[in-house]
């Protein structure tokens, strides 16, 4: 069986759903979402992703931190551009 990577997946599944139809659900860190936000055209979708993510996301919730006083793990990588968005 074949396994796709994660900016794939997102791509595919935002690209066939309705406009603001989507809410995307994080519970590990989000660095499947930083490089999916910087992803281009592709087979799926000819917009940047930026613009497919405004269209068809209505809702991001993630999982961790205690805002707007402390930071959870997830939140706190040794990547700082994995919570640039």
């Amino acid at each position: 069986e074949e396994v796709w990577e994660p900016v794939k997946s997102y791509r595919k599944v935002l690209s066939t759903e309705e406009d603001g139809s989507i809410t995307v659900a994080n519970v590990t860190f989000l660095e499947n979402l930083y490089p999916l936000l910087n992803s281009g055209p592709d087979e799926y979708f000819p917009l940047l992703c930026p613009e497919l993510v405004a269209a068809r996301v209505k809702g991001l919730v993630a999982q961790e931190g205690a805002f707007p006083i402390g930071r959870g793990y997830n939140f706190w990588g040794d990547n700082p551009l994995h919570t640039a968005y």
